[in-house]
């Protein structure tokens, strides 16, 4: 993922989960272009948790509909969210 000055920074937590999820893609044989997309996602959503003061464990359903509001909010077309 791309440093971007207005992206909070991911904690070791989150940093540590992105890795395990690349490696079971590329376990998986997931094309590139594939991870790439979901690596993407997965780290902005692993931002928006970061700065949420939100660790792995502790994702339920109610902070994924937190985040995808949150996309919503910044208007981010539904099929997007």
């Amino acid at each position: 993922m791309r440093s971007d000055p207005d992206t909070p920074p991911i904690t070791d937590a989150w940093r540590s989960m992105l890795t395990d999820f690349d490696q079971d893609l590329r376990r998986r044989a997931v094309a590139e272009k594939t991870r790439r997309a979901y690596g993407i996602d997965a780290g902005q959503f692993a931002a928006w948790a970061s700065s949420a003061e939100v660790e792995p464990p502790g994702v339920t359903v109610r902070i994924l509909r937190r985040y995808a509001a949150s996309l919503s909010e910044h208007g981010h077309a539904p099929s997007t969210v």
